[in-house]
């Protein structure tokens, strides 16, 4: 439970998906620095980093053999055609037109051509990373990556009920609020996972069915950032939800290598909470992709699937990408 002034943690599933892309950790930083970039100091190894790109205007993940994941509620050109492509170090590979929802889930699996010089990524020293085998415990470290908006402006705010003011940045008990830029750009943080749960459970003190997208199995984390208690302790480069993260990833160190253990997904808002924001206490769903992980290694061990080796593009695609939910 928030331990502040804030609403209670109880979250309602919202219906509406906006009409743009999804958010979830356009890596907002501790106190509202710049974001941070591969060149930091403190960055993780690049064998993460060099794998995260963007994925039309949300992000995905190259898993190797000219195969990316990213979320399957982003990047539609209309509402009938899925246009999935990836964008590492300035260099585009196109989408093949071959892809699959797999089955019921918000995951999107889609095979890339080569560039203009014929090479996959792996050419380049991206080599693809691999999926965790089990989920990760609780309190476990993450490093998060996504390819979404940064932060334009830190006010601060009080609040009464659902109503939320915003006031000079010394008021006392006042929360700082980030509101996100309009530019996308490539940036890390961290967080600790402080939950997780199968499909259709509960986890702590609200629904993560109400959460999810299709029931899938999820991670939760949360942007600890500032004096008011949330469900972990704050990292040294926390970082929350932002537009345009959808399908980017949550990566563990599993027997001291780094893999991808969650497809970011969604976040959610208090109730009255200014739009476009992240402030304490906001949290980011990740899928779990150690619980398909098997399903989604058999799609990518063909380097030239066929229609017939696919899962099949399930549901109707819908042009829309951001979901966030509101805690009342």
């Amino acid at each position: 439970m928030i331990k502040c002034p804030l609403p209670p943690r109880l979250c309602i599933l919202a219906t509406a998906l906006l009409a743009v892309p999804f958010e979830a950790a356009a890596l907002i930083t501790p106190a509202g620095t710049a974001a941070n970039t591969s060149s930091d100091a403190t960055f993780a190894p690049s064998s993460i980093w060099n794998n995260v790109g963007g994925a039309g205007d949300s992000t995905g993940e190259y898993l190797g053999n000219g195969w990316i994941i990213t979320a399957n509620h982003v990047n539609r050109t209309n509402a009938t055609t899925i246009h999935f492509s990836l964008v590492l170090s300035n260099t585009t590979y196109n989408w093949t037109g071959t892809g699959t929802q797999l089955g019921a889930h918000d995951i999107f699996l889609a095979h890339l051509a080569p560039d203009g010089n014929g090479n996959l990524p792996d050419a380049y020293g991206a080599t693809g990373i691999a999926l965790t085998t089990f989920t990760p415990p609780t309190t476990t470290a993450a490093t998060l990556i996504a390819n979404g908006r940064t932060i334009s402006a830190t006010n601060y705010y009080t609040v009464v009920g659902n109503t939320w003011t915003q006031v000079p940045p010394n008021t006392p008990g006042a929360y700082p609020v980030y509101s996100w830029g309009p530019s996308h750009l490539k940036t890390w943080g961290t967080n600790k996972i402080w939950g997780t749960t199968a499909a259709s459970s509960t986890i702590s003190s609200f629904p993560l069915s109400a959460f999810t997208v299709a029931g899938d199995d999820a991670l939760a984390t949360d942007f600890s950032d500032g004096p008011y208690a949330t469900n972990d302790a704050a990292t040294a480069d926390e970082t929350g939800a932002a537009l345009n993260d959808s399908g980017g990833g949550m990566f563990v160190q599993e027997g001291g290598v780094w893999k991808l253990a969650g497809l970011l997904d969604t976040t959610d808002a208090y109730v009255g909470q200014p739009a476009s924001t992240t402030t304490d206490g906001n949290d980011t769903l990740a899928i779990d992709l150690s619980s398909y992980a098997s399903q989604i290694n058999a799609v990518i061990a063909a380097p030239e699937p066929t229609s017939g080796a696919l899962l099949g593009i399930a549901g109707t695609v819908f042009a829309a990408s951001v979901r966030r939910r509101k805690k009342s």
